[in-house]
C-alpha cells in the first residue's frame, strides 16, 4: 500500500510542464484579473475597460479596448483581450495592447501589441466560468437536522420540613 502511494505522489510530480499548466486559476484570480468575463458570445458597440474575457465570439462595431485601466492581478498566458472563439469582421482599436485569439483570423485589432490568433489558453472558459459561478452559490444545506444536545443536568432541589407560613402579630 506504501509503495502503490509513493509511486503515486512519484508520478504526479513527473507530469510534463504543459499539463501543470492546465490548472484552472481560482475565482478569486480570475475576478481580480479580468474586468469582464462571458460565458459565451460577446456583441459590442462600447468601450470595454479593463481586461477581458469572451468565452465564445466577439463580433459587433468597433470599439475601443482597455484604455489603460489595469487590475491588480495578471494571469499567465492570457493578454488583455481574450478570445476563446472568433473575432467577427470589425476593426477593433485596441490601444497598444496584447490580444489572444483562439481562431485561426478574424477581426482587425489596430494599435495592438501583438494579435496571437489560434492561441492556447491557460484554462477552458468553462472550467473559469466554473470557478465564478461557485462563488453565488448557496452553501450545501444538511441533509438531516444536527443532533439534539440532552438537557443539562441539574442537581435535586433541597427540601425542608414543611411547616406553616408565620402569622403576622
Amino acid at each position: 500500500m506504501r509503495l502503490a502511494l509513493a509511486a503515486c505522489l512519484a508520478a504526479s510530480f513527473a507530469l510534463p510542464a504543459a499539463a501543470q499548466a492546465q490548472s484552472t486559476p481560482s475565482a478569486s484570480a480570475i475576478i481580480s484579473g479580468f474586468n469582464a468575463f462571458t460565458q459565451g458570445n460577446f456583441t459590442t458597440g462600447h468601450d470595454v475597460e479593463g481586461p477581458f474575457v469572451v468565452g465564445g465570439n466577439l463580433s459587433g462595431s468597433g470599439s475601443v479596448f482597455n484604455l489603460g485601466i489595469p487590475l491588480g492581478v495578471t494571469l499567465s498566458g492570457f493578454g488583455s483581450v481574450n478570445v476563446y472563439g472568433n473575432a467577427a469582421g470589425a476593426t477593433y482599436n485596441t490601444n497598444g495592447l496584447n490580444v489572444r485569439v483562439g481562431a485561426a483570423s478574424g477581426g482587425s485589432f489596430s494599435g495592438a501589441a501583438s494579435v496571437t490568433y489560434n492561441a492556447s489558453f491557460p484554462a477552458t472558459a468553462g472550467a473559469m466560468w466554473g470557478q465564478i459561478t461557485t462563488l453565488s452559490s448557496p452553501p450545501a444545506c444538511p441533509t438531516s437536522p444536527p443532533p439534539r444536545r440532552p438537557a443539562p443536568s441539574r442537581p435535586p432541589a433541597a427540601t425542608t420540613p414543611s411547616s406553616p407560613p408565620p402569622r403576622p402579630a
